[in-house]
């Protein structure tokens, strides 16, 4: 493995430091067994929301560190760069291969940038567990790399899971409140094709674009004349409560279905009762009631002195999923060794069972119909309502999206 390292440096895989903003990095090892395994941990800022990341990491460290025989010895490199874009993580994935020797790679990234390094990864014969918030479909050349693997908050099978329950719950005449920036993805893609599978269609799609023009109340007053049987809300932020305001203001009261991001457990309670009845798709949520879920919010909470969010858990599981992988890997748990384990690999998760699925690298995880509702302190909380196995094999129905070509943002969804 070394020589193909080399090989890299030999054949010019080096992108100067002057390309960049300054980069971060540190390190740290846990005193376990003796062969060390050197997880190289890739993580973008998030200027919105500047939490994920370091939950992320909480998460990802709880994670490795929960095996009761931890039997291997690890240690975490982490890089940390300015956005998820490609030259950034190419120049942090040459420094965590060719002058850290990292045997593992873990981080944030996009499917769309996890693509673009595939091939270096491939070549130097080093395994990567890719972790976003899932917003995009996985394309054939992310599907067909063997050395690549990914653990997402799964919001494209989410999205399309609630285009279809929206039409067979509340009807067939379907509305969108986006904003530029939350429907650069392919998130938008899935739920208008959730919509037309379940026999539905999408009357309006409303695009928030800039200030100034008026749009919340333009907008507002469409839907009363519209009268849509229910509203896609692909918002996040102060647009998503602004848009709530609004509506509740205007005294409309249409069934809304919005993203877990949106309708975030640290977020709902600033929102009181106007997110009281709306409906959202999570992979995680805090109230499940799995001894694996009780025992992670509990070491999170001791270790962190707070609550985990969806990226905390994402991180966790991902940390999970490398522990379970290392732990049975022989000796030296280097390679395609290590590949072999993460495509093998099998855990009980805060959600349940999950694996791999061996055709794509993804792990099959469920997602959770949830509402927010008011308790009696009028403190806003996320019910579990159902539990949904989505198919992780919609290349059929996606067909238009295979292709290399691929319009949107590069960054991972939240993280700008």
């Amino acid at each position: 493995m070394r020589d193909r390292r080399n090989f890299l440096k030999m054949t010019g895989f080096c992108l100067t430091g002057s390309l960049l903003k300054p980069v971060s990095s540190n390190s740290e090892t846990t005193e376990r067994g003796n062969t060390p395994v050197k997880i190289g941990v890739i993580l973008p800022r998030a200027n919105q929301h500047s939490a994920y990341p370091d939950s992320f990491l909480k998460g990802l460290r709880l994670g490795i560190d929960s095996g009761k025989t931890n039997t291997v010895k690890t240690e975490l490199i982490t890089e940390t760069i300015n956005n998820g874009t490609t030259l950034p993580a190419q120049a942090a994935l040459h420094r965590l291969i060719n002058e850290n020797h990292v045997d593992l790679i873990t981080g944030l990234l996009s499917n769309e940038v996890a693509g673009r390094i595939g091939n270096i990864l491939k070549n130097a014969e080093v395994p990567a567990l890719i972790s976003n918030a899932g917003e995009n479909f996985m394309v054939p050349e992310v599907r067909r790399n063997p050395f690549l693997f990914f653990n997402t908050l799964n919001l494209f099978q989410a999205s399309f899971e609630a285009g279809k329950y929206m039409v067979s719950k509340h009807g067939k005449n379907v509305c969108i409140v986006t904003t530029l920036a939350d429907s650069g993805y392919d998130t938008l893609f899935a739920f208008r094709k959730g919509v037309e599978t379940a026999g539905g269609s999408i009357s309006d799609t409303f695009v928030f674009r800039h200030r100034g023009d008026n749009f919340w109340d333009k907008t507002i007053n469409t839907i009363k004349h519209r009268n849509p049987d229910g509203i896609f809300v692909l918002l996040n932020g102060k647009p998503f409560s602004h848009f709530l305001g609004k509506i509740r203001s205007h005294g409309l009261h249409i069934p809304m279905i919005t993203t877990s991001f949106a309708a975030d457990d640290n977020r709902i309670k600033h929102l009181g009762e106007s997110i009281n009845g709306t409906e959202h798709f999570s992979s995680w949520n805090q109230g499940l009631k799995t001894q694996e879920n009780k025992k992670f919010i509990h070491a999170y909470q001791t270790v962190y002195h707070c609550l985990p969010d969806q990226f905390g858990f994402l991180g966790y599981q991902s940390g999970l999923l490398l522990r379970n992988s290392v732990n049975r890997c022989a000796e030296p748990p280097l390679g395609i060794a290590l590949r072999n384990a993460l495509e093998a690999c099998r855990i009980q998760s805060p959600t349940g069972t999950v694996s791999v699925n061996k055709q794509s690298g993804l792990v099959k995880s469920p997602v959770f119909l949830c509402q927010s509702r008011s308790s009696n302190f009028n403190l806003p909380e996320n019910i579990v309502l159902h539990q949904f196995s989505p198919d992780d094999n919609l290349t059929e129905i996606f067909s238009l999206l295979e292709t290399g070509l691929h319009s949107g943002f590069i960054n991972p969804y939240l993280f700008t």
